[in-house]
């Protein structure tokens, strides 16, 4: 078993932050290894240490993140009504909140955005597919997926105004009401 090295975890979680601060001013084109080196307070040979290049860098954070969206929503397709998965979900995006601003928002990292988006729509088909209502599958699909994701964007783009767990009450209550 690999032991943790917390000045590696350090390293990264500072690259980390520091991608984001450069990506919340600059397109992802234009971030330099020198800059984000020069961001974190670490020297370009560290950088390398842990990471090719900045493309290897964001493949390894798109990787991390696919696979915590994942994990925070995993058993959102044994319940389809399992909010607790949704809180779970927002919970982790506030904690991680200028990353998705980024993802959701700004769209600066398309390839993540897409990741995420598709890993959200496949948890609501999967809850859809194994309810006992087989009418109109394709459009709960749509109205959905797209009321999710549009309430995250905006919750995002108004700097997360209420708790996840009421975010997510106020969706339950909509998503049951006859309106």
């Amino acid at each position: 078993m690999k032991k943790h090295d917390l000045r590696i975890e350090r390293t990264r979680y500072m690259l980390k932050n520091a991608l984001i601060d450069l990506l919340e001013e600059k397109n992802v084109e234009s971030i330099t290894i020198n800059m984000l080196s020069e961001k974190a307070m670490i020297n370009r040979v560290t950088f390398y240490s842990h990471y090719k290049d900045l493309t290897d860098m964001l493949e390894k954070l798109a990787i991390e993140t696919v696979n915590t969206v994942r994990e925070n929503l995993s058993a959102y397709e044994d319940d389809s009504h399992n909010w607790n998965n949704l809180i779970n979900f927002l919970t982790h995006v506030q904690k991680e909140s200028r990353l998705y601003k980024l993802i959701l928002v700004s769209n600066k990292l398309p390839g993540f955005r897409n990741e995420v988006l598709n890993i959200i729509e496949t948890k609501i088909y999967n809850g859809i597919e194994q309810s006992k209502d087989t009418k109109n599958k394709d459009i709960k699909l749509w109205y959905e997926s797209s009321a999710i994701i549009g309430t995250i964007v905006c919750w995002l783009k108004e700097d997360m105004p209420y708790t996840p767990k009421y975010l997510v009450e106020k969706i339950s209550e909509i998503h049951f009401s006859k309106f």
